[in-house]
């Protein structure tokens, strides 16, 4: 359902924007989270998942800790997905100031 819920969080932003709205707070959180969702999405709900199973389930599988080599392809794997989010987040936040302001060009800020 994640994929499902930043598309209609992009349509409603869009649609926002192209019936006037100004551009504000909640429109660039909307930017951000889409690019966060796009980036983490997949190994978050996996976090939560393994989260709900150790405290409620009682079910001990949490990933065993890494050191050297192994921790730092995870460091930098994790760096990269921050770098992608930050791409996503920002092309959407770009792409709702061009919308905002193609489709009402005489607005004064």
């Amino acid at each position: 359902m994640t994929p499902l819920i930043d598309l209609m969080l992009l349509l409603f932003t869009a649609f926002d924007l192209k019936n006037g709205a100004d551009a504000n707070f909640a429109h660039g959180l909307a930017a951000i989270y889409i690019g966060v969702s796009i980036a983490y999405g997949k190994e978050m709900i996996q976090w939560a998942d393994r989260q709900f199973q150790y405290y409620f389930l009682k079910i001990d599988n949490r990933p065993k800790k890494l050191y050297g080599l192994e921790r730092g392809k995870k460091e930098m794997l994790g760096f990269l997905r921050h770098l992608m989010a930050f791409i996503i987040g920002g092309a959407f936040l770009g792409g709702m100031i061009y919308l905002s302001e193609k489709e009402h060009p005489m607005r004064k800020p």
